[in-house]
């Protein structure tokens, strides 16, 4: 079974090519805002900055990186360049299921569905273009395959992944 894509779920054809058209267009009269200076804030504001637009950044802390400032674990990938080195092999199914699951009922399936899709691109991207070392994989709790990405112990000892990663971008 295909698993949807959810950036693209009701979307025709040639809204698809259109969508896809765009993707490298500048957009240079554009004036966004970005509500938040974690991981998310701060990824939308270097994307948007990269196509021209003139972008705000709100966030109401003295300092930015959020919640993402201050992770410790990891973030959690299917399928990205550190597990195609180390020869693990997941999928779609297993990662939603285990997040579902963590979830207790909780979650909101199309939102996992996107953390999933998305979750290949996010860690490839942090690698290719800010160079994170985020090769150390680990199975977490919650978890049943190796899918926590984080960056290799410096003399021994963990490196904050979510300080380290907001401090490059």
């Amino acid at each position: 079974m295909e698993v949807p894509n959810p950036k693209t779920v009701g979307v025709n054809e040639s809204q698809l090519a259109a969508l896809q058209a765009s993707r490298d267009q500048p957009i240079p009269s554009a004036k966004v805002a970005v509500i938040g200076g974690g991981l998310a804030g701060l990824c939308a504001v270097i994307e948007a900055q990269k196509k021209g637009a003139n972008v705000f950044l709100f966030e109401k802390q003295a300092r930015i990186g959020g919640n993402s400032a201050k992770a410790t674990s990891g973030i959690n990938g299917l399928n990205t360049f550190a597990t195609e080195l180390s020869g693990f092999k997941d999928s779609f199914n297993k990662f939603k299921a285990d997040t579902l699951r963590s979830g207790g009922g909780l979650s909101d399936q199309s939102l996992v569905d996107t953390l999933v899709s998305n979750s290949t691109d996010t860690v490839n991207w942090l690698h290719e273009i800010f160079s994170l070392d985020l090769t150390d994989l680990t199975q977490l709790g919650g978890h049943s395959a190796p899918r926590t990405h984080r960056l290799p112990p410096k003399d021994g000892r963990p490196v904050p992944v979510g300080y380290s990663t907001i401090s490059s971008l």
